[in-house]
């Protein structure tokens, strides 16, 4: 809604969507009286439009602008996150579905003065990784007598281990949840526990 509650001539609004990275105007409504206005737009699908402005040109008067609500692919907006404050430069977002657009916008804040929003800003999120992450606390690797000692096995893993240069020294599918692997000498190793699941690995130093 919308409405010039005051006498306002010369002034008027502007309507403005971002199409194709650039403001186009959609509609200017100069002033002609008092009472209230509800226009409705509605855009194709093929239009790509994600984000709208309003420009107050004033010459004389004011305007009022109140309970604006938009409508997207036929679905209301959802945040993922409104008004949540952060403190630096950066934030991450956790969550959000693999493959999917989003879109998000900014403001600053200095008490007790707030800054206008950014524009619409539209980011898309990666395809999912094929591996799992596995918490480190789930397995136990540890170095015992020149043996390195692997417990909390699954029994279906494929366990290896590598040389600094990347030369695999030992490679076999467990079979219980421990299994012991001999070092012949000293020197920085890789052990690598994998299923057809997930890949986890880690370093040891004899």
């Amino acid at each position: 809604m919308y409405r010039f509650p005051s006498g306002a001539t010369g002034s008027s609004l502007i309507v403005e969507a971002v199409k194709n990275g650039n403001y186009v105007r959609i509609d200017s409504i100069g002033s002609v009286n008092t009472s209230k206005n509800y226009p409705m737009y509605t855009f194709q699908e093929s239009d790509d439009i994600h984000s709208f402005r309003f420009i107050y040109k004033k010459v004389s008067g004011n305007l009022a602008l109140d309970d604006v609500e938009a409508t997207y692919k036929q679905q209301d907006t959802v945040f993922v996150l409104k008004n949540f404050q952060v403190s630096g430069s950066q934030f991450k977002v956790e969550g959000l579905n693999p493959n999917s657009v989003y879109f998000y916008r900014v403001r600053s804040t200095i008490h007790p003065y707030t800054s206008d929003f950014s524009e619409t800003i539209q980011v898309k999120t990666g395809f999912p990784s094929a591996l799992e992450n596995i918490p480190a606390s789930q397995y136990k690797i540890y170095i015992s007598s020149g043996d390195i000692k692997l417990s909390n096995l699954q029994g279906n893993e494929r366990v290896q281990l590598f040389n600094i240069a990347g030369v695999c020294l030992f490679d076999q599918h467990s079979s219980g949840s421990e299994m012991s692997i001999r070092i012949p000498h000293r020197g920085i190793f890789i052990v690598r526990i994998s299923n057809k699941d997930f890949t986890f690995a880690r370093k040891l130093i004899k």
